[in-house]
């Protein structure tokens, strides 16, 4: 394996962000990563409006969203996507369990694979339409997450990259690290920031969290 080989980074996450070194106009940046992963629950997604199962069928495993931080993958499996409510704890969290937790690790490639950014994680958020949320920080200090752009000879269709996904005992060795490190308080500030940015989970619901987490290894991975 050559130093070229080592040091190629694929996957390409663009996007227009206001810095402070470009006097605060916009800036086109792109980032560079070696692996991306994607967390979910089961394979099975919903189609896409206005493409037939057939069309459709290769297309249907992926939640168009990517993540260069592979406990964020883990905390989406388990979790779900913002068990917390928008407002922050008025209402109790739910937690998703619709089937096993999975994590995709996209393949790879010998060519550049150019994704958009997931504006979910914006710093700037006025409206209701994400296409108008913003960046507004300097790149190092950003990091950003893939979302999936349209096939350039069929927009309803995701550009998808290639994709194997981790062998169960994989993600059942993820989970129950950290679940020992939920219940022991011994969190790492990679396992904080990934409960929080990807579930929208705080300390003040990690008693819920060790449940559901428990619940899920027992149910899917033969207990813990």
């Amino acid at each position: 394996m050559s130093w070229e080989d080592i040091l190629k980074k694929p996957y390409v996450i663009g996007s227009e962000i206001i810095t402070g070194t470009s006097d605060f106009s916009a800036e086109d940046v792109r980032w560079k990563f070696s692996k991306l992963f994607q967390g979910s629950q089961g394979k099975a997604q919903e189609g896409w409006k206005g493409i037939s199962e057939k069309e459709s069928s290769g297309f249907m495993e992926t939640t168009y969203h990517w993540t260069p931080i592979l406990l964020e993958a883990l905390c989406y499996s388990f979790f779900g996507s913002k068990v917390v409510s928008g407002n922050w704890g008025a209402e109790a969290p739910t937690y998703k369990n619709d089937a096993k937790p999975m994590i995709k690790q996209a393949l790879k490639t010998e060519q550049d694979f150019h994704l958009g950014i997931d504006r979910g994680y914006a710093n700037y958020k006025q409206g209701d339409d994400r296409r108008d949320w913003q960046f507004i920080a300097d790149k190092k200090d950003i990091t950003p997450r893939g979302e999936e752009l349209p096939m350039e000879d069929d927009y309803r269709i995701p550009n998808t990259p290639k994709f194997n996904y981790l062998p169960d005992s994989r993600v059942k060795g993820l989970g129950k690290e950290l679940l020992k490190n939920l219940e022991n308080n011994t969190l790492s500030s990679t396992e904080l920031e990934a409960l929080r940015n990807s579930a929208g989970i705080t300390e003040n619901k990690y008693e819920g969290a060790i449940k559901h987490l428990r619940m899920m290894l027992n149910e899917y991975f033969g207990g813990v």
